[in-house]
């Protein structure tokens, strides 16, 4: 199965062709098409926030070690990268901004574990 936008001559589209096996239904292709593009966009999604968690993180630059009091007070924002954030947001309460002291709690303390899990170090982001 397969979508196909197809173009006038000038490279317009006029609409999406669905391409699909006669052995299935219309309805099945449809559902079909529609569960792989949705699939594709959670895994884009997933991708975009990794790269955001390891671009923050990368961006720190190396420290000293044992690090300086300055190299600890600026290594890594008190707070997980906005879009994680407002991601987990999202998923935790349906909405993008919440005053919900649960929720926010949570969006913090899972983030904590998302970036940990990414650079594979130990942060400190209280």
């Amino acid at each position: 199965m397969q979508l196909q936008a197809p173009t006038t001559g000038k490279g317009n589209t006029d609409g999406i062709v669905l391409v699909y096996s006669k052995q299935l239904s219309v309805s099945d292709a449809i559902i079909a098409s529609y569960n792989a593009s949705k699939e594709s966009q959670m895994i884009s999604t997933a991708k975009y926030l990794r790269a955001t968690v390891l671009s923050t993180f990368e961006s720190l630059g190396t420290t000293t070690w044992p690090p300086t009091a300055t190299e600890l007070e600026n290594s890594w924002t008190n707070e997980i990268p906005q879009k994680l954030a407002k991601f987990l947001t999202i998923v935790l309460s349906g909405k993008e901004l919440t005053t919900n002291e649960d929720t926010t709690r949570l969006t913090h303390s899972i983030g904590e574990d998302i970036c940990r899990a990414v650079t594979n170090v130990s942060l400190n982001l209280t």
